[in-house]
């Protein structure tokens, strides 16, 4: 067997096939033993594989966008204009713009602007966060970041202080408090 042909065979076996290959694979199989037998030997490898699973349900948030991205209704994208959104003070020296805010899967994506001397203290992120410093530059458990520099923190992680001696603006996808 060619690669291509092994290649065909595996991908009719596990059902991912297009509709063009299905067809190639389907003449094959009533016309070339050696294809059948390498298709059935696939079979079996991938129902041993999938022997030990059980099927499970996706959360209805996520089948809800499954159908409506295949029926063609998904929504459009999201575009957002930071400079006609206001700066909301949350702390001395510390403001945010909320730039989007999703409560289906409990997060927020925002830009803080944090003015000579911020301090954010401690605290525990409920949800994996994601922050980049646009300009200027924070430090986070005495890690220094500058102006492009991201830092991943994992959910359940207690961090900080972070704070900015000169001033900073950072994008930070966050838990939606």
């Amino acid at each position: 067997m060619t690669d291509s042909l092994d290649i065909l065979a595996a991908r009719y076996a596990l059902g991912v096939a297009a509709p063009s290959e299905i067809a190639t694979a389907e003449r094959l199989l009533e016309s070339d033993s050696s294809f059948a037998a390498l298709v059935a030997k696939f079979q079996i490898t991938f129902d041993d594989l999938h022997g030990g699973t059980q099927p499970i349900d996706p959360p209805p948030a996520v089948w809800d966008r499954i159908e409506a991205a295949i029926s063609g209704d998904a929504p459009p994208p999201l575009t957002v204009s930071p400079g006609a959104l206001p700066w909301r003070p949350v702390a001395p020296n510390l403001e945010l713009k909320v730039l989007h805010e999703d409560g289906d899967n409990g997060i927020r994506m925002v830009l803080y602007r944090a003015g000579p001397g911020a301090v954010v203290d401690r605290h525990l992120n409920t949800v994996a966060e994601e922050c980049l410093v646009l300009e200027g530059e924070i430090q986070i458990n005495g890690t220094v970041l500058k102006a492009g520099d991201m830092q991943l923190i994992a959910v359940d992680t207690l961090h900080g202080p972070i704070t900015s001696a000169n001033g900073a603006i950072i994008y930070i996808r966050e838990a939606l408090f």
